[in-house]
């Protein structure tokens, strides 16, 4: 990859720099008009979302949230359009078809139960960070740009000696370190003491994905270091970063998160409704990492992390609330850092020639 990486800065880097600059000055620009590996796909992936945003053209489509409620609990349905009225998406374009699902809806009364299937849903702890993946975290949580994400994680590991070396570009560890697992928990112990109920509590004999020879580069994933460090002397920004980093490290030793998940289908005369219910079984590694889903605050993520109540089928809910929604298709947001540093690292989903 080294030879690769040296043969593109000078076939092409060099070279194309070298044409775009003699062309620029054709058309009339005086300054060098550089072309490297990284920055042009980088400015491509920018230029084509901003050529996304602005051809975009905005459809308004219609939802209808529907309350139903069961044994004193009530939760919130949503109205499946009939087909025909819809976009690929699943919305529905044809408002007279939304209304009158509507009007129809309000004067049912009642849902019945179609059927109800619950799924138990296991998830694995995320691995610790590589650089790209922390600053794509620390850009969307803390809101740090791509270079003090950087900056900081090189100050926790220089200055504050607190996390191991940052320009990594793997988040797995080698087998070797599970050796130091019980010095690494230790320190974390005494550079912060209030860890030690859970430390406790730790399985340190787990061993989850991130143990993974084959998987390490030339450097692991970023951890904190087998000496205690001093929270004190640590910025602000400084301690969310390594409280992050913490947390990635703790929780490969705590159980999966496990959840349960629910669909419930019922029909109303001729109307289709959908409830989506969420109940957490073991909190797991969550305990630690508190990840918050795309938009928390949106109101069709509060819809599927509802808890239904006890429904089977054949049972019959009465209706509450019936809220049409005229809604419209948003167009796609400009990069953040974050996101940008995530799509040039999975920049070759993007690249459909093979050669």
């Amino acid at each position: 990859s080294a030879l690769a990486r040296s043969r593109a800065d000078w076939l092409i880097g060099m070279n194309l720099s070298r044409l775009f600059t003699l062309l620029g000055r054709q058309a009339g620009y005086s300054g060098v008009l550089s072309v490297g590996r990284v920055q042009t796909p980088t400015l491509k992936l920018v230029v084509d979302r901003d050529r996304e945003i602005a051809r975009f053209v905005c459809v308004p489509f219609w939802a209808i949230a529907v309350a139903l409620s069961h044994a004193g609990q009530s939760f919130v349905a949503s109205w499946t359009p009939p087909q025909g009225s819809t976009d690929d998406a699943g919305r529905c374009l044809q408002q007279p078809v939304a209304q009158q699902a509507a009007e129809f809806l309000r004067a049912a009364g009642t849902a019945q139960v179609l059927s109800v299937e619950t799924e138990r849903v296991r998830e694995g702890p995320p691995l610790p960070f590589d650089l790209g993946t922390l600053q794509e975290v620390c850009s969307k949580q803390l809101g740090l740009d791509v270079q003090e994400t950087l900056d900081i994680a090189q100050a926790l590991y220089e200055t504050h000696k607190a996390t191991t070396y940052p320009r990594s570009d793997s988040g797995y560890l080698p087998e070797s370190m599970l050796a130091e697992v019980p010095a690494v928990l230790d320190s974390l112990v005494k550079t912060d003491p209030s860890l030690r109920p859970l430390i406790d509590r730790l399985d340190r004999q787990q061993r989850s994905r991130v143990w993974n020879d084959g998987k390490v580069t030339a450097h692991h994933g970023i951890i904190p270091t087998l000496e205690p460090a001093n929270l004190s002397a640590m910025s602000d920004k400084e301690l969310a970063v390594y409280r992050l980093i913490r947390a990635h490290y703790l929780a490969q030793f705590l159980p999966h998160h496990e959840f349960d998940r629910t669909v419930a289908q019922f029909s109303c005369g001729s109307q289709s409704l959908a409830a989506v219910g969420k109940q957490i079984a073991v909190i797991g590694w969550r305990e630690v990492l508190a990840t918050p889903g795309p938009d928390d605050a949106d109101g069709e993520d509060a819809q599927r992390s509802q808890v239904l109540p006890a429904l089977h089928a054949g049972l019959s809910c009465p209706v509450g609330k019936v809220d049409l929604k005229a809604l419209k298709t948003l167009p796609p947001k400009p990069y953040t850092q974050g996101e940008l540093i995530k799509a040039m690292k999975t920049v070759a989903k993007l690249v459909t020639d093979p050669r």
